[in-house]
């Protein structure tokens, strides 16, 4: 790793040097539970039920990203809007293993409780090991994550926080080796919800900077993006 690029990835990632901080040793049963592969399935999958898809990136861009259940079922698939029926899946352990001190559904720490809140979705289709010019890559240049696709990322998908305040899921449609449809595809919105190629999610960014045209067009996520022309930091959010 150069210092170049751990100073452009690596260098803002946050970790406690605290060691007064310690997780309750009372609420670990229930993370291990929660954390266990059936009830996290499930959770994430109703968090990517919720989940509002995004094709007009300005939204991203001005730090807005509030929706709800309701607001995702409208364009989301029948499999995502049957998810969102109360009390669907409420015996797999999404809601019962959590609730216990800061576990909480285990949303805090990991957010794989709870429907609804701030959350978009990044819905795109690529075949995992492409080695061309790819639509994650593209993707990641505008959010300002590292550009492999299968780092950090859970049977095609990326979770993460864009400037602290909106929670994004970047999803493929397609996951392992073969390009096989991922264990979320049958959640996908319409294909006009989903970016086929690089060449569509570059219109997609070029549009969304052509509104907001003091907007750097690259790391959008970072905390760091400068306003061009007058030098100021943009905000004081963590990415």
């Amino acid at each position: 790793m150069s210092p170049v690029l751990h100073a452009q990835f690596f260098a803002r990632i946050a970790y406690s040097t605290d060691p007064a901080i310690r997780w309750p040793a009372s609420e670990s049963r229930a993370l291990r539970a929660a954390l266990a592969t059936k009830p996290y399935e499930l959770a994430l999958r109703r968090r990517i039920a919720a989940a509002r898809p995004l094709r007009d990136l300005t939204e991203l861009l001005n730090g807005t990203g509030s929706t709800s259940a309701s607001a995702a079922a409208s364009s989301s698939s029948a499999s995502a809007q049957q998810l969102l029926q109360p009390g669907a899946d409420s015996t797999g352990g999404v809601g019962g293993v959590g609730g216990v001190g800061g576990v909480d559904g285990v949303d805090g720490v990991g957010g794989v409780g709870g429907v609804g809140g701030d959350t978009l979705a990044i819905w795109y289709t690529q075949p995992p090991r492409s080695a061309s010019i790819t639509i994650f890559k593209e993707l990641a240049t505008f959010i300002g994550l590292w550009h492999e696709a299968r780092r950090s990322a859970h049977n095609g998908v990326h979770d993460l926080w864009c400037a602290g305040s909106t929670r994004l899921l970047l999803i493929n449609t397609l996951d392992g080796p073969d390009a096989k449809p991922s264990p979320y595809a049958d959640l996908a919105p319409p294909d006009t919800h989903v970016f086929l190629s690089s060449r569509g999610l570059k219109s997609a960014v070029k549009r969304a900077f052509k509104r907001l045209r003091r907007r750097e067009q690259s790391a959008v996520c970072r905390r760091d993006v400068r306003r061009a022309g007058d030098g100021s930091v943009g905000g004081s959010k963590r990415t």
